[in-house]
């Protein structure tokens, strides 16, 4: 009997298990949640929040562009149109956006590293999102191009400096997402776009969560390397050590011991080499003395030895 009532609780398992993948099946073919790494902040299961939005547009210069987000004509999938008309040829240079503050999205910006933008239908033209900090006088750009349907993925590490419109003077100021206040959905002329009516279809925006990976920046670049058999610093030319021949990769101790080892042998060898030298040098030069004296001893003798001696006559009746 117990074995006969685990049979019957397999079904059930099997059943319940059926409904969580269903459920996860139907988030990511209708939201686009495929993990537990997203969170909605636009659309889809959020609001657009569409009466938070204001006009950003050139008419502040003079221009005539026009921007608008309305909530989509379908209204199944909770989606949002960014419409208008870009004026471009009346200030030389125009755009057209629409802004939102980020403190009214769901959850802090903070707690994302990069932005998906679910674009249901486009018209080609290329589009961006903006960030702007507080009291900032720029704004960090993404540009995408919204050719077909998809999502646009905008890590905020590839976020652009732009000032007035142009790429930001370097070294530019990092993005830091702790004083971002505003989030626009823009279109410029300029970037390929002619003048006329533009219209982007929406389904939702979504943050991805984690933190922004840092640029390390280029690695600092090596001149020198350090033997781990004998501890010489050699020319990063070197493949060897020039002092105990150990290579660049020795890791192990055994090896590092053995290299230090034989490093001291050939540093003894050398000292007993030198020590040998000098003293050769010192007998040689000991003979060498010792020669030049004896001819010069002889030099000196040579006068005396060789000058002939005074015949004197004896003396009559000496005898």
């Amino acid at each position: 009997m117990p074995h006969s009532n685990r049979r019957r609780s397999v079904p059930a398992a099997c059943v319940l298990c059926c409904l969580v993948l269903g459920a996860a099946d139907f988030l990511t073919t209708r939201w686009g949640l495929t993990s537990t790494g997203t969170a909605p902040l636009l659309g889809g299961p959020v609001s657009w929040r569409l009466s938070q939005w204001s006009q950003n547009t050139d008419v502040i210069q003079g221009g005539s562009s026009t921007a608008n987000l309305r909530g989509s004509t379908d209204n199944a999938n909770n989606g949002a149109d960014f419409f208008g008309s870009l004026e471009a040829s009346e200030v030389g240079a125009g755009w057209a956006g629409v802004t939102l503050k980020t403190a009214g999205l769901p959850q802090p910006i903070t707690d994302f590293k990069a932005l998906s933008l679910f674009v249901e239908k486009g018209d080609g033209r290329q589009y961006s999102v903006s960030l702007r900090a507080l009291g900032s006088m720029g704004s960090f750009k993404f540009r995408f191009k919204a050719d077909k349907p998809g999502v646009y993925e905008m890590p905020f590490k590839s976020f652009e400096p732009i000032l007035r419109g142009k790429p930001a003077p370097q070294p530019a100021p990092a993005l830091n997402m702790a004083r971002v206040e505003s989030i626009t959905i823009e279109i410029e002329s300029g970037q390929g776009n002619e003048k006329g009516p533009f219209e982007l279809s929406l389904l939702a925006m979504e943050g991805i969560l984690g933190k922004i990976e840092k640029d390390k920046g280029p690695p600092p670049r090596e001149t020198r390397w350090v033997c781990r058999g004998c501890d010489t610093m050699n020319n990063v030319e070197l493949k060897t050590c020039m002092r105990c021949g150990a290579t660049r990769e020795v890791e192990r101790v055994e090896v590092v011991e053995k290299a230090r080892a034989e490093a001291k042998r050939r540093s003894g060898v050398a000292q007993v080499a030198a020590g040998k030298i000098s003293l050769q040098s010192a007998s040689a030069k000991n003979v060498e003395d010792s020669g030049r004296s004896e001819v010069d001893f002889m030099d000196a003798r040579a006068p005396a030895l060789c000058k002939p001696f005074d015949f004197v006559e004896p003396v009559s009746g000496a005898a």
